[in-house]
């Protein structure tokens, strides 16, 4: 490096020689009134890119037909070339859940049609592999429905669910389709109120093994983000009989239905 002068300014000529093409490149660096601590980073810099413009002649004549060459260039270490397509060649995209990674989204079940439509958070951690497999931890709930009514009096009811699934994401492209299968836990709350003051309300639970299936589609806003939908089916080991006095509302759990949509952040 060399210190000149430009008017009134100083300046900097930079002298890279390098020894795999053979050449010398030179570039003036007009550094004009800056911090000590700017110029310094901003040499840096600009020498190490001058270096890596050397070194992309290089890749560029590997490149190019084989034909007779007046002079060859000494061989590149493969780390240096690592390091100059890392300049040139975008980074491919990984599968989606390879990276560790946190989903939250909004998800509706659908257990039953007396119940109807549940609406719940869904939060989501995976962790995968380089072969688009993941293990993922799913927690949806609490998951609020419509009040059912009889002749007898009516039942508030929740819904929860936590699964421990394998995911299987293997495409790199930018719409992503995936799978999953798991097995989980079921909770069903009911909370019901008599119309006749003979009879008192009643509070009960059901919690219960499920087995879920499901599938998906993932849309890439960048290289560590996606927007996900996903529809899962699951039954449940006990299922659960509604009841309103000796009035049967339906059965939850035989079949019952997610869907769920989110953003899935990696890190």
């Amino acid at each position: 490096m060399a210190i000149v002068r430009l008017q009134n300014r100083p300046a900097v000529d930079v002298w890279v020689s390098d020894r795999v093409t053979g050449k010398t490149l030179v570039k003036r660096l007009d550094v004009g009134k800056r911090p000590d601590g700017q110029t310094s980073s901003s040499l840096a810099i600009h020498a190490v890119e001058l270096l890596r413009a050397s070194l992309l002649e290089v890749r560029a004549q590997e490149a190019r037909p084989e034909g007779p060459r007046a002079e060859e260039p000494s061989p590149i270490p493969a780390e240096v070339t690592a390091w100059v397509d890392r300049a040139i060649v975008p980074e491919p995209a990984r599968p989606i859940f390879e990276q560790p990674a946190i989903a939250i989204g909004a998800a509706t079940i659908f257990s039953s049609t007396s119940i109807g439509v549940a609406f719940a958070p869904a939060v989501r951690a995976s962790i995968g592999s380089p072969g688009g497999v993941a293990g993922r931890l799913s927690i949806v709930g609490p998951g609020f429905g419509g009040q059912l009514r009889s002749a007898s009096g009516t039942a508030f009811v929740r819904q929860e669910l936590a699964l421990a699934e394998f995911v299987y994401a293997p495409s790199h492209r930018t719409i992503v389709p995936f799978g999953s299968a798991g097995l989980g836990g079921y909770h069903l709350y009911m909370r019901g109120d008599s119309t006749d003051p003979t009879y008192g309300g009643v509070t009960n639970h059901v919690w219960s093994v499920m087995a879920d299936v499901g599938a998906g589609v993932a849309a890439r806003l960048g290289s560590s983000s996606a927007i996900f939908l996903d529809v899962h089916g699951f039954v449940t080991q006990p299922s659960a009989r509604l009841m309103i006095g000796h009035t049967s509302l339906g059965t939850v759990g035989r079949p019952s239905m997610l869907a769920s949509i989110g953003l899935n952040s990696s890190f």
